[in-house]
């Protein structure tokens, strides 16, 4: 019996040791990162600012010391957040050693509330006279929308383009609920709750326009 306690307690302790080991030996990569990280240099004279969105955009960035290293679980998952991409582009609208942003609008994986505020950065930067050129093998939708920004678009003479406009349409179905004797019976909460609408009426409600318009 003591014997298979002697195994199963050498057993234990391998496993917390190399438990031990793996959180340490990730905890010393975040410490070598954090201090070799290069502080900011300014921009040589005559840069372009390079934009591309082939990142996951979140709404504000977090410090990840294992984004360069290939990682498991997605440890090392590229990111940046909003707030940084649209100070980069204002920042780069004052700084005189950036002539211009060169917009690689390949992939355009974002909502368009994001999408619409980069582009509103991007025409901000315009009022400072300098220019954005884009590129792409292939412009989605979105991707089209944010280059309309550009003074010249380029596309590979094989790529494609998804060239429709923004829009957006819905379907009213009171009338045909109405045809199969179904009454919605509706509890709101709040004032502008108009989700229900489309089983309730067969148009737009007026303060439902009106806050449409006003996004």
């Amino acid at each position: 019996m003591s014997f298979f306690k002697q195994v199963l307690a050498t057993i234990t302790g391998i496993i917390i040791t190399g438990i031990i080991a793996f959180f340490l030996f990730f905890f010393m990569i975040a410490i070598i990162a954090q201090f070799s990280s290069e502080k900011t240099q300014p921009a040589p004279p005559n840069s372009v600012l390079y934009l591309t969105l082939d990142y996951n955009i979140i709404e504000k960035s977090v410090d990840n010391p294992f984004e360069d290293l290939d990682l498991p679980f997605g440890m090392a998952e590229k990111s940046i957040g909003l707030n940084d991409l649209l100070a980069r582009i204002e920042a780069a609208k004052t700084d005189d050693n950036i002539k211009g942003i060169y917009l690689n609008a390949s992939t355009a994986n974002v909502g368009f509330a994001t999408l619409k505020a980069i582009r509103d950065a991007l025409v901000d930067f315009k009022s400072s006279k300098k220019f954005i050129v884009a590129y792409s093998e292939g412009y989605s939708q979105k991707a089209y929308y944010l280059a309309s920004t550009a003074d010249k678009i380029y596309l590979h003479p094989q790529g494609s383009l998804d060239f429709r406009g923004l829009g957006t349409s819905i379907m009213y179905l009171k009338d045909a609920l109405d045809k199969f004797g179904i009454n919605m019976q509706v509890v709101r909460v709040g004032t502008y709750k108009s989700a229900v609408e489309p089983f309730t009426m067969n148009q737009m409600s007026q303060r439902t326009g009106s806050r449409r318009c006003l996004i």
